[in-house]
């Protein structure tokens, strides 16, 4: 079997896409060189896919006709989903991957790819699937705060596409550092971040959404502590 691949850049992990053809005939008639694409999605874990919040794949072939398949993600333990379009005469087409947040195929496109693919008589084609996130930009909430020493103040991390939507994303898909952790620290990891006030001035809050790149930050101010007042009279 050979394998088309869906992956992305840097810390994606892939899915895997088997294409095979096979070659069909007729009797006296005329022969149609048809054949069948068969896609093997091999799901890795939830914490690992990219897009890890993607419940659906939608692989879409395009040429002489046009066939589409929606894939769910399968139950947990299962790590394999196995789509085959049949019937594809022989010449050129295009495949697109596209993943969604929810199992039916709608929401906010999290990622989508797209290549051409010859098919064959009699022949295995083999083609490599890139998927590329639809995140084009991220923002911080709320995106200035002031707190005392010791207190904590919750920082949350939103990702949208090119049309301003909101894109649903991994909470493990996020990181953040501070740009003085000697006057504030946050959590290395997750969504919502936690910021804890060490002493007095201001720093920056960064948070990346690390399957896009794409990074915002926010601006806390730690105050000097209420403190208490003792007052004598005599």
């Amino acid at each position: 079997m050979h394998k088309a691949t869906v992956s992305r850049r840097a810390l994606l992990t892939s899915l895997s896409l088997s294409l095979i053809v096979l070659a069909g005939c007729g009797g006296s008639s005329p022969v149609v060189e048809t054949g069948s694409a068969r896609f093997v999605i091999a799901w890795p874990e939830p914490s690992r896919l990219i897009p890890a919040a993607a419940q659906s794949i939608k692989l879409t072939v395009v040429g002489s006709d046009t066939q589409e398949r929606l894939v769910p993600r399968p139950p947990t333990g299962v790590n394999q989903s196995v789509v085959t379009f049949t019937g594809l005469v022989r010449g050129s087409y295009n495949v697109t991957a596209t993943a969604y947040p929810s199992s039916d195929g709608t929401g906010t496109v999290q990622a989508t790819g797209s290549v051409g693919v010859a098919i064959f008589f009699n022949q295995t084609t083999t083609a490599s699937l890139t998927m590329g996130t639809t995140i084009t930009q991220v923002s911080l909430s709320p995106a200035t705060a002031s707190i005392s020493s010791t207190d904590t103040q919750a920082v949350t991390g939103s990702a949208k596409d090119a049309s301003g939507s909101l894109v649903l994303t991994d909470p493990g898909a996020w990181t953040w550092t501070s740009s003085d952790p000697t006057l504030a620290t946050v959590t290395a990891t997750g969504n919502p971040a936690t910021v804890t006030g060490v002493k007095r001035g201001t720093v920056t809050i960064t948070g990346t959404e690390t399957e896009s790149g794409k990074s915002a930050t926010m601006t806390l101010t730690v105050l000097p502590d209420k403190g208490n007042a003792s007052i004598t009279v005599k």
